[in-house]
C-alpha cells in the first residue's frame, strides 16, 4: 500500500488523475504546474515524492511518461 500524502502531494496527484480522465494521456510537468499554479521545480519535487511513496512512476527523459500505480 502506498504511503500517505501531504496536502501538496494530494493536490498534484488529483490533478494528474483529473488530466488522465479528461485527456486520456499523461500530463506534462508544465501542464500540472499550470493547473496548480506552482513552479515547474516544485512540481518536479512533488512528483519525485509521489514516486518514492509508490503512487506513480515516471520514465526519466521521456515526455508525458507519468503512470499511475495500482
Amino acid at each position: 500500500m502506498p504511503l500517505p500524502l501531504s496536502p501538496s502531494q494530494q493536490r498534484v496527484f488529483a490533478e494528474v488523475v483529473r488530466y488522465f480522465q479528461e485527456q486520456r494521456r499523461s500530463p506534462s510537468i508544465a501542464e500540472i504546474a499550470q493547473r496548480c499554479d506552482w513552479s515547474l521545480n516544485y512540481i518536479t519535487l512533488v512528483l519525485r515524492a509521489l514516486e518514492k511513496k509508490g503512487w506513480l512512476r515516471r520514465t526519466v527523459g521521456e515526455h508525458r511518461s507519468i503512470e499511475l500505480l495500482p
